[in-house]
């Protein structure tokens, strides 16, 4: 019984003895098994540099700053490390998975040109959406404040403005205001002619042809577009409001000016714009 204990136990320790590298082998000596025994582990090397100055973190230890073109290296074991950096202003970052499987030394150079400029390309193009968001809003402002001031007539497909000019104007200064007004942004407007003015202003109560017009007196005909053409000026007296009801309502009174008489200008345009 004690002989078959001793047995097991002797090939137990030769089985450890072959198996631990550091025994002698291969006929290498017993001074340099216990050399390679007392050896450290094989480790990597990591040379860092950057071109900005910036506070960096390898495997989430903080290294210090870093100073433009200069260099830091350290010794790590192999495998993947994870490497950070903040610049010294805090508004660029960095973070790069370094692998590291040789002994022979590794550069991670951190160059923040690249990075930098990506962000301020995202700024930028932050910036030129935001102006775009704003101008958008700024158009969509001013199309709802000239919509509240302009009427456009379903019917005729004509745009009037809501309000005459405010001011009386002989018939040369009335034709300059309304080619020159800008209602909209549009640039085709002018003096309406006796038909169009009589389409809004005439017996009718169809709020589809008639608009809602705020005008202080008489108003000027276009003497050169539409039927009649007259050879001397004309003006317009839209009717009261008692006199548009009824089927004989008036349509209006028609009456000849001097070209100097100091009258509305209410501009118009189209038909088929708007």
């Amino acid at each position: 019984m004690g002989l078959a204990v001793l047995a097991v136990v002797g090939l137990l320790a030769l089985a450890i003895l072959v198996s631990v590298p550091w025994l002698p082998s291969g006929g290498q000596s017993v001074s340099a098994a216990v050399r390679n025994w007392f050896a450290r582990a094989p480790r990597a090397a990591l040379l860092v540099t950057t071109d900005s100055d910036c506070d960096w973190q390898f495997d989430g230890k903080p290294r210090g700053r870093l100073r433009a073109n200069e260099s830091s290296t350290l010794a790590t074991g192999f495998g993947q490390h994870l490497l950070e950096a903040t610049t010294s202003d805090g508004k660029d970052e960095l973070r790069v998975v370094a692998e590291l499987h040789k002994t022979e030394q590794q550069v991670a150079a951190i160059e923040w040109g690249p990075i930098r400029q990506a962000r301020l390309d995202r700024e930028a193009e932050e910036r030129r959406g935001e102006e775009l968001r704003k101008a958008a809003a700024e158009a969509l402002r001013r199309k709802r404040e000239w919509e509240s001031r302009s009427w456009y007539g379903p019917t005729s497909g004509l745009t009037w403005a809501y309000e005459d000019i405010g001011r009386g104007l002989d018939y040369l200064g009335a034709e300059e205001y309304c080619t020159g007004f800008r209602g909209g942004g549009y640039a085709d407007w002018r003096l309406p002619t006796l038909f169009e003015l009589q389409s809004v202003f005439g017996a009718t109560r169809d709020p589809s042809v008639r608009g809602p017009f705020r005008v202080g007196g008489s108003l000027w005909i276009d003497m050169w577009h539409g039927a009649p053409l007259y050879s001397y000026p004309r003006a317009y007296d839209p009717p009261q409001e008692a006199e548009r009801e009824g089927p004989a309502g008036t349509q209006g009174t028609i009456v000849r000016v001097s070209p100097d008489t100091k009258l509305q200008a209410l501009c118009v345009r189209g038909p088929g714009s708007r």
